[in-house]
């Protein structure tokens, strides 16, 4: 194996980041089910390539606008696909695009960086749209899930998506995490879920 651990513990974007490398190939159609200002979209863009296809959902204009302004700026936005709507709707989505074998999923938990702080994810339609998002992915596929305990809202959502990753049948499904253990801000964290091989 020539995986190599870096001499300092990564950040959680860079350990995100280099999961997916792994996964996203050329040709590949993903999900990012939060736009978010656009970096997830842009890096999975890149990595899916001129005929790769990135779906990408949220339920604030603000953030698909500034989405497709950095897709445009980068010249990625002809392989980038994005909707308007609550990411609890990824199987209507996905079905009315007859999609049904992504390679990776991504979500970016809490709040819009720079926008709202009010408007946050739930974990109610939150935990709704990771079932659908597995749903949907093929074998040794990734869902990527970056959570935000960091504030009221966040914690109880982490919280949440925590348990349900813990609970999912391990015949199916291997869920990880990569988290700071002694860190008094609660800083972010990475649940990744990979399905297994049928």
């Amino acid at each position: 194996m020539d995986f190599q651990f870096p001499p300092r513990f990564p950040r959680t974007v860079a350990v995100a980041h280099a999961m997916l490398t792994q996964r996203v190939r050329v040709g590949d159609t993903v999900l990012d089910a939060t736009a978010g200002n656009g970096h997830d979209t842009a890096f999975l863009a890149d990595l899916v390539g001129d005929n790769g296809c990135v779906i990408v959902i949220d339920i604030q204009q603000s953030a698909i606008d500034a989405t497709q302004q950095r897709c445009e700026s980068l010249g990625l936005a002809d392989r980038v696909q994005l909707v308007c709507d609550s990411h609890a709707q990824i199987d209507t989505i996905l079905s009315s695009r007859d999609i049904s074998n992504l390679s990776a999923a991504v979500f970016n938990l809490g709040y819009l960086p720079g926008g709202d702080k009010s408007l946050v994810t739930h974990p109610d339609t939150t935990i709704a749209a990771l079932e659908q998002a597995l749903n949907h992915l093929r074998p040794g596929g990734l869902l990527l899930i970056v959570c935000y305990p960091g504030h009221p809202e966040g914690a109880v959502e982490s919280d949440a998506v925590s348990a349900w990753a813990s609970s999912l049948d391990e015949q199916h499904y291997l869920a990880v995490n990569y988290s700071s253990m002694n860190q008094t801000k609660r800083p972010p964290f990475i649940i990744a879920i990979e399905r297994r091989g049928e």
